[in-house]
């Protein structure tokens, strides 16, 4: 099947996240997340398929903020940037809602993303 996908036999490739790390695809201009990846560091290898080789490429990444709100903090300090977002007519998030839970500060989240990419443990040992 994927032979047939880098022929363009096939338009779409719907992968798992074993993709993330383990596909060559020349000359893919789309990746589409249905959902954001538990590990920030898999998400850079996710949209990394995109775009190679000087060509230009789209990310799209669905999300929702009840349940990945924490992922894209995680994953904007590992970026160091502010995603763009983009709401769905009809999908809009209450923005009136204010969540009480407590928050990693930026640099603490800065912190937790440099130490994984290190290859250091974010949990904490009793």
């Amino acid at each position: 099947m994927l032979a047939e996908f880098k022929d363009r036999k096939l338009q779409a490739l719907i992968a798992t996240d074993v993709a993330a790390r383990g596909l060559n695809i020349d000359e893919l201009p789309v990746v589409i997340n249905m959902e954001l990846p538990f590990v920030a560091e898999d998400y850079v290898h996710r949209i990394g398929r995109t775009g190679r080789a000087g060509n230009k490429g789209l990310a799209i990444t669905f999300f929702t903020n009840n349940k990945d709100a924490r992922a894209l903090e995680e994953l904007e300090a590992l970026l160091d940037t502010r995603l763009p977002r983009q709401w769905y007519p009809g999908f809009e998030p209450d923005l009136t809602r204010v969540d009480d839970s407590p928050r990693l500060s930026k640099a603490a989240l800065k912190q937790r993303a440099r130490k994984r990419a290190l290859g250091g443990s974010t949990r904490r040992r009793r």
